[in-house]
């Protein structure tokens, strides 16, 4: 099996579109209707990057590949 870490850096605007989608919204925030959810994912992430003075914030991806032989 061959694997690897791969850092993605994540911008804002990524951030934002994530939090607009409904199956993130509801594992985050199962109980929240979505539209409030949604507005409260978006400025939260948005207080994030303002308070750490930030342009990105890097997530580690693993990629693996198996193949049978």
């Amino acid at each position: 099996m061959m694997r690897y870490i791969e850092t993605v850096r994540v911008p804002l605007e990524d951030w934002v579109t994530t939090s607009q989608l409904e199956d993130w919204i509801i594992g985050v925030m199962l109980w929240v209707p979505l539209k409030s959810a949604s507005e409260a994912l978006s400025k939260g992430v948005a207080q994030v990057f303002d308070d750490l003075g930030v342009a990105f914030i890097p997530r580690n991806w693993m990629h693996m590949v198996a193949a049978n032989s």
